[in-house]
């Protein structure tokens, strides 16, 4: 498949380095939300926004609008979790959450125990990264940021707002798309076109005219 636009290397290049990182639902998480966790429903709503994004830009990181490298907003993935020292209840003490076969049984003890304290059952819904040189796009986006009671501070015209809560998750969404930044809009994900194949022309050959008739052996050998 193959779309009939030019390559973008600032968009093209990072999201093929990182279309396969980081971008699919964990295992742990996608575990918990199926299985009671506490934030579950923030949570799945938040991972539909993300899922909605189609250009990666990092591990775990997906562009929500793009305008060039210092003008953009970036969304991060969220994450359901639980405490990985649940200091001997349920017979379980430290558990290595990026390994399957440390935490299966723990989860599903806690899940059948309806995460009691000990397990701490926690997450966060993404972390939204503005990037913004312009000045017309910083002052829009001050203004509808403050307009939905954000804080603006960036910090070397960047500013993260990690997120806990969905109110606030919809608040920026919803700040990001009142400024109508213009040309920050950004299209799905298409693969490029793929590059043209050069061939070079064939060198054309032309045989040496005949020395005295017909050529012998050795002639045609050394020709």
């Amino acid at each position: 498949m193959s779309a009939g636009r030019p390559r973008m290397s600032a968009l093209d290049d990072p999201h093929e380095r990182y279309a396969g990182a980081g971008q699919t639902e964990p295992p742990l998480s996608a575990f918990l939300a199926a299985n009671g966790h506490p934030l579950t429903g923030d949570y799945r709503v938040a991972r539909a926004r993300f899922d909605a994004l189609s250009w990666a830009c990092g591990f775990g990181q997906r562009r929500f609008l793009y305008a060039g490298e210092l003008n953009q907003v970036q969304l991060a993935a969220p994450a359901l979790l639980i405490g990985d020292d649940p200091k001997g209840w349920g017979g379980f003490t430290d558990v290595d959450l990026r390994d399957p076969g440390s935490w299966s049984a723990y989860a599903a003890a806690a899940a059948a125990a309806g995460f009691p304290p000990e397990t701490r059952p926690n997450g966060h819904l993404g972390r939204w990264t503005v990037l913004v040189r312009h000045p017309d796009a910083a002052r829009r986006l001050r203004e509808a940021l403050r307009t939905h009671g954000l804080d603006w501070r960036p910090v070397d015209d960047r500013a993260d707002f990690r997120v806990f809560r969905a109110d606030r998750f919809n608040a920026i969404e919803s700040a990001l798309r009142a400024a109508l930044l213009p040309g920050w809009k950004l299209d799905p994900f298409t693969p490029p076109a793929p590059a043209p194949q050069r061939t070079a022309p064939r060198p054309c050959v032309t045989a040496p005219a005949p020395r005295g008739g017909e050529l012998s052996l050795f002639d045609a050998l050394i020709a």
